[in-house]
């Protein structure tokens, strides 16, 4: 009876554990199956599981009733003193529930750059918007996103449900398991739906977190004027170095090469240039050397003398 006893409640703790696991994978699946919504209401089909609490703020919570869009956007605006408007823009978000995310600041010359980022209500999305446009003296530039998050949300929700529903069972049956080897591996998949849990949480919440407070960031900067903007590419001191730096590189160059011609051309060239010296020099001397021709009667020193008149033959005739 002991044995019998003891077969038949491990093969039930095995035939439990097997039943989570095909209904885990279940949850999984419909995870994967794509979730329509109803056109213009902005709320989850009519057969998907309500939202469940979570541990997010209550806004976030009844965002979740109706279509949650993430909002992101960017302005480049230019002002006259970024540090007084960075302080009135602030105090305008601070009012709308917003607050800074973040903000960095440089100074480049006479261009002052803030850039700040604002968490924003979406119900005040477009309040903040029209009000720091308010603030500036000219719009730069001006992008805005939304995107729409309520079937991530309701699939979230969905698996949330289903791995809740596997976590209780799990927890019968590791009350209900007689052997170590049997609470063991309840455990094992106890503490894997937990993980699950947690993951799917964090990313619920991370949604309803970003679908309740849009991202804004605004660069405040300061308008550079057209001459100073020319005189900031041109410097008197850099263009007198660039000068010296081109002088010395001529010289440098002169130098290299005169270098070249006394180390490569002298013991190439030299013996040739002195041959070429001597062979002339004892050319002349053997043409100097020659004796001068006798001249010829009726010769000149050259040719042929002038011809004589008719009827002279020359001289005694």
């Amino acid at each position: 009876m002991g044995r019998s006893s003891k077969a038949g409640r491990a093969t039930f703790v095995g035939a439990a554990v097997l039943f989570l696991l095909v209904l885990v994978a279940c949850s999984g699946s419909e995870s994967s199956a794509p979730v329509t919504q109803d056109e213009g209401a902005g709320k989850p089909p009519a057969g998907a599981p309500a939202p469940v609490a979570t541990a997010a703020p209550p806004a976030d919570g009844a965002a979740v009733s109706g279509a949650l869009i993430v909002r992101t956007g960017t302005l480049e605006l230019q002002v006259k003193d970024v540090t007084a408007v960075v302080t009135q823009a602030r105090d305008l978000v601070a009012s709308l529930g917003g607050y800074v995310a973040g903000s960095e600041e440089t100074n480049q010359g006479e261009k002052h750059v803030a850039t700040i980022t604002y968490r924003v209500p979406v119900d005040k999305w477009q309040d903040a918007v029209t009000g720091l446009r308010g603030l500036a003296d000219q719009v730069v530039h001006e992008s805005t996103q939304a995107e729409e998050v309520t079937s991530q949300v309701v699939d979230v929700n969905a698996r949330l449900d289903n791995l809740r529903v596997s976590e209780s069972s799990l927890r019968d049956i590791a009350a209900r398991a007689g052997t170590i080897p049997d609470v063991l591996a309840v455990q094992d998949k106890l503490t894997e739906v937990r993980d699950q849990i947690e993951r799917l949480t964090a990313q619920q919440n991370d949604l309803t977190g970003r679908a309740a407070l849009g991202t804004l960031e605004a660069i405040w900067e300061t308008p550079v004027v057209a001459v100073a903007e020319v005189q900031s590419g041109w410097d008197l001191g850099r263009e007198i170095d660039h000068a010296a730096a081109q002088t010395v590189r001529a010289g440098q160059a002169a130098a290299s090469l005169l270098v070249w011609l006394v180390v490569v051309g002298v013991p190439v060239f030299g013996p040739m240039l002195l041959i070429g010296v001597v062979v002339i020099v004892l050319l002349r001397r053997w043409i100097a050397r020659i004796p001068p021709r006798p001249e010829h009667p009726g010769w000149g020193p050259i040719g042929p003398g002038p011809t004589p008149p008719p009827g002279d033959s020359g001289p005694g005739a």
